[in-house]
């Protein structure tokens, strides 16, 4: 790839099923820079949905791995009262508690039946259809990625409501720019 030098550069590398990586690259003018290698690492098919604020303690599994350093599964446990939050690209914070607000459940209820009724009959055209309701473009390879390992895990109806209640939390919903 050529770029005009003199900053840096950020790469993004991308594959289905697999979670975004990226480097920055230092450009000077009139060199040549080779990109640093990756690993990409594959996505797991095992997704556990955990309530925020539960009264009990909650277990969150990933797939059993094996390799030559030998078998294990990576293991979260959440305690009672957990909250969760997220780290926005500006550095501030923003609460999740909107996940499980009546509000939004209800609202997430009404967008997985318009998706349903209203959408194409395929998977990655529903997709395509929920995520311009919400946030007024396509969904990137990660987040088809993302979301449809959710709606493989629920199933049918609650794999849609999953997806609703996910793109009804994201920053990007909530706070249009």
């Amino acid at each position: 790839m050529a770029v005009n030098g003199g900053g840096v550069l950020t790469l993004r590398y991308e594959k289905s099923g697999f979670l975004p990586v990226q480097r920055q690259v230092n450009t000077p003018w009139q060199d040549f820079v080779v990109a640093p290698d990756v690993v990409m690492i594959p996505l797991d098919t095992q997704v556990t949905a955990v309530a925020a604020n539960a009264a009990v303690i909650q277990v969150a599994r990933g797939s059993v791995a094996s390799d030559v350093d030998g078998t294990r599964q990576a293991t979260m446990l959440f305690a009672p009262g957990t909250a969760a939050s997220m780290t926005l690209p500006d550095g501030s914070t923003q609460a999740l508690t909107t996940l499980n607000d009546e509000m939004y459940v209800e609202a997430a209820q009404g967008l997985a039946r318009r998706v349903l009724t209203e959408a194409p009959p395929d998977e990655a055209g529903r997709l395509r259809y929920a995520f311009r309701l919400c946030v007024g473009r396509e969904p990137d390879g990660f987040e088809k990625d993302t979301l449809s390992t959710m709606l493989r895990k629920s199933g049918s109806e609650q794999g849609w409501l999953d997806v609703a209640r996910v793109l009804l939390n994201l920053d990007e919903t909530i706070t249009r720019e």
